[in-house]
């Protein structure tokens, strides 16, 4: 009996790219650059889901990149070490911009199970789900520090997400 292989997803560092079915990231994207990530939707309007299979941090965006999000499930992002921040994605500057994305069980060893952004990164998230997702410490689905800032939008909604020491859902210092 063989170890069952998924789908590697085809995301690169920069530029564009459609995602028509759900797939595995085996190691974080850093995104210095522009990258747009869209999904395509099935015939049932569920959108594509980008896993880390519970073993690495999906994205991260740093030296003033650019990430965009849209009609995507983020599941399995994991940075469960201690001391790590950002289960999902890790925004150290740059910018994030999610639109229809489900952040679902995601988790971060220290701060932010869904995403944490720092130094002066810009976060806008708009008909953004955030559910299940949990953190070693705070902000069990955001956690937002040193200058960042995060803008939720119109349809955004928090459920069921989980840190012990304080911002169950959102943690902003």
């Amino acid at each position: 009996k063989g170890v069952e292989c998924k789908k590697e997803c085809p995301i690169p560092k920069s530029g564009s790219i459609k995602i028509t079915s759900d797939c595995t990231l085996y190691h974080q994207i850093n995104v210095t650059g522009t990258l747009s990530v869209t999904g395509v939707p099935d015939a049932l309007g569920i959108p594509p889901k980008i896993s880390g299979g519970g073993s690495n941090r999906l994205f991260q965006v740093e030296g003033g990149g650019n990430l965009s999000l849209s009609f995507l499930t983020l599941i399995g992002g994991n940075c469960g070490v201690a001391e790590c921040d950002g289960g999902a994605a890790r925004v150290l500057s740059g910018s994030l911009h999610c639109t229809s994305v489900n952040f679902t069980n995601n988790t971060a060893g220290e701060n932010g199970g869904a995403f944490a952004a720092y130094n002066k990164a810009e976060v806008i998230a708009n008909a953004t789900t955030f559910g299940q997702n949990k953190a070693g410490n705070m902000g069990g689905a955001i956690f937002v520090y040193n200058g960042a800032k995060v803008y939720l939008l119109e349809e955004t909604t928090f459920n069921a997400n989980y840190a012990p020491t304080s911002g169950g859902a959102i943690y902003s210092e």
